[in-house]
């Protein structure tokens, strides 16, 4: 998820949750399984909320870009000594 393949985690989660479901039915899933679950599952939210600060960055400057677009730089005003 880190790399940015998020298909490819998606796929993996979904192989990793019908583990899980095979585990629950066959009465097999330990405490530890779950922990390992939980701490997965908090480090993608982790990894999902770096990610979307960073995309809310790139779309801030994007925007404060775009409002200089178009925009013709103005000559900075002249001090004249005659004035």
């Amino acid at each position: 998820m880190a790399s940015g393949e998020y298909l490819k985690a998606r796929a993996l989660w979904q192989e990793h949750i019908r583990r899980l479901r095979a585990e629950i039915q066959n009465r097999t899933l330990t405490a530890d399984r779950l922990a390992e679950t939980r701490a997965l599952v908090e480090w993608c939210a982790n990894v999902a909320r770096c990610a979307k600060a960073h995309a809310q960055v790139r779309l801030n400057q994007s925007a404060a870009a775009g409002s200089y677009v178009g925009r013709a730089l103005q000559p900075a005003p002249r001090i004249s000594a005659n004035a």
